[in-house]
């Protein structure tokens, strides 16, 4: 399913009998004429929201078992942001070496693909965590959830926890509804900046 490497694992945690909690990447550096786009890093705002994010999941007992990342640069910076958040929030709490799974999947393909794989999930994993981009990962939240709210979508570094009352293999459109929005902010930028507005940036 991609290509794993290790990366920080809190203890399992969640609402309901499966948990996938979809995250928006952190923001990232604006485009540029030489680079490519899946090597776009982090800005340094989208690090420090990164790092909140880790945060709010320890705090709401979201730690996954499990985490999905796309290749693209900004996402997997703002992994190694979460990761950083979880092990600050929760310094003592007993953690393992797991897999994370980078999907090229997550980068290049859409809606379809995504329900796919949260529907072949192992039954055994409780809590799932998924980085991707706009707009897929905001409208698979929408169609997964019963009453297909979008809203304005997701924003940078912006997470959508589904509760998942059967099995990973029945789960699919209309199947998981939201049960938490929460976008994750730094204390000192949310201080210091005005609200983000909504964007369609991938």
């Amino acid at each position: 399913m991609g290509q794993p490497f290790l990366g920080f694992i809190g203890q399992a945690g969640g609402m309901g009998s499966h948990t996938l909690v979809l995250l928006r990447h952190a923001k990232a550096e604006p485009p540029t004429g030489g680079l490519p786009d899946a090597q776009r890093p982090l800005a340094d705002r989208g690090r420090a929201d990164a790092i909140a994010a880790g945060s709010w999941l320890v705090a709401n007992d979201l730690s996954p078992d499990l985490a999905f990342v796309s290749p693209a640069l900004r996402a997997r910076q703002t992994w190694d942001g979460v990761r950083q958040g979880m092990r600050e929030a929760a310094p003592e709490a007993t953690v393992v070496d797991t897999a994370v799974t980078l999907v090229p999947a997550l980068y290049s393909e859409g809606v379809d693909a995504l329900i796919a794989m949260i529907g072949s999930m192992p039954e055994e994993i409780t809590t799932v965590l998924v980085i991707g981009h706009n707009p897929t990962i905001s409208v698979v939240s929408a169609v997964l959830d019963p009453t297909g709210a979008y809203g304005t979508g997701l924003k940078t570094a912006g997470l959508a926890v589904h509760d998942v009352a059967t099995t990973w293999s029945r789960c699919g459109r209309g199947a998981m509804p939201v049960a938490t929005l929460h976008t994750a902010r730094s204390i000192t930028r949310s201080c210091r900046s005005s609200p983000e507005r909504p964007s369609a940036e991938a």
